[in-house]
């Protein structure tokens, strides 16, 4: 079930009416356009718009500061060129090889798995339903807990979780270079994970983050690996970021429509969708009724050999807490 779930990017029509063909989705009549950036995109090259007038309307604090989003539209008002959601919310067109806007993926859920996700609902900005699925580095931690951890990193009293996050090594100004990856280890203190990211924006001398704090150019900062909250689509069956997670990903080289050939979703396929996921537990999304396991094992079987004997091992584990012997009907 999480290896049928598919991963993309918003149309220009989601977003702004077009036509009355294509309405653009409830959420965003009733949001608006902006899109909030998080610390992570401003890092890897995020065009950002701190003043106040321009963030989103249900925060208005720096986790609000809005920054340019792509879509998958191609706009012909340029050769080699892609509607984007700029700071203000409009529709703007945007060089297809330029790394400085963020990516705000979709989610398509099969729906056993939607429904599940959705029953654990809130409600945000004007009744919008929101929902956490998945995590990521998304946030700066606070002055304090910094100094804390680049001491115990230093000390090599931290630990790693075995897990990794993926980003593009190349400036946001260099159009012609390739996707080259740089990998980022999780980290574990006292219970949360962290990354150790460190900036290589040379264009930016210093920068602030939403811990209102300034960094400069080739600092190492932590970032707090915390839930993704998802706008929710309930008529498509679709999870919407609410916010650009990650930028310098090039969009391609080349794109007319073909969207499932381009680098950005290579990369959204191969690294983004696997690493928000690798933290979800299905356990938390599916009861288990009167002893009744089979459900959760025709799901577990769909998995790959790897995630497939992490959850048997979990499984195997509960049966044996309720006093059911693998595989067997209780007596």
């Amino acid at each position: 079930m999480i290896n049928e779930i598919e991963i993309d990017l918003l149309q220009r029509d989601n977003l702004w009416h077009v036509s009355d063909m294509y309405p653009p989705l409830d959420v965003f009549e009733k949001y608006g356009t902006k899109c909030a950036v998080t610390d992570l995109a401003v890092l890897t090259g995020c065009d950002i718009e701190s003043l106040l007038y321009y963030r989103v309307p249900d925060d208005k604090s720096l986790r609000g500061r809005t920054g340019k989003v792509c879509t998958k539209t191609p706009s012909y008002y340029y050769i080699k060129s892609i509607y984007s959601q700029y700071v203000s919310g409009d529709v703007v067109p945007c060089d297809i090889r330029c790394r400085d806007s963020a990516i705000r993926p979709v989610l398509k859920i099969p729906s056993k798995l939607f429904e599940k996700i959705v029953s654990k609902k809130n409600y945000g900005y004007k009744g919008i339903i929101e929902v956490e699925f998945g995590e990521y580095p998304q946030w700066v931690v606070n002055k304090k807990l910094q100094s804390i951890l680049e001491k115990e990193f230093a000390s090599g009293n931290l630990n790693t979780t075995g897990k990794n996050y993926t980003f593009d090594s190349v400036e946001k100004n260099n159009f012609t270079t390739p996707f080259s990856p740089i990998v980022y280890p999780e980290y574990e203190y006292n219970g949360k994970k962290y990354i150790r990211f460190k900036n290589l924006d040379k264009e930016k001398l210093f920068f602030e983050l939403s811990n209102e704090k300034e960094y400069n150019s080739g600092d190492y900062v932590w970032l707090e690996v915390s839930p993704i909250i998802w706008f929710v689509s309930k008529k498509d069956n679709l999870l919407i970021s609410k916010r650009g997670l990650v930028a310098s990903i090039k969009f391609d080289d080349e794109y007319e429509d073909e969207f499932e050939d381009t680098e950005i979703y290579k990369y959204m396929t191969e690294y983004l969708l696997p690493e928000m996921l690798q933290n979800v537990n299905l356990f938390d999304y599916f009861e288990i009724k009167d002893n009744d396991f089979s459900f959760l094992e025709n799901i577990i079987n769909e998995l790959s050999p790897e995630d497939r004997r992490a959850y048997m091992d979990a499984l195997e584990e509960i049966k044996d807490n309720i006093g059911i012997q693998a595989n067997k009907k209780s007596r």
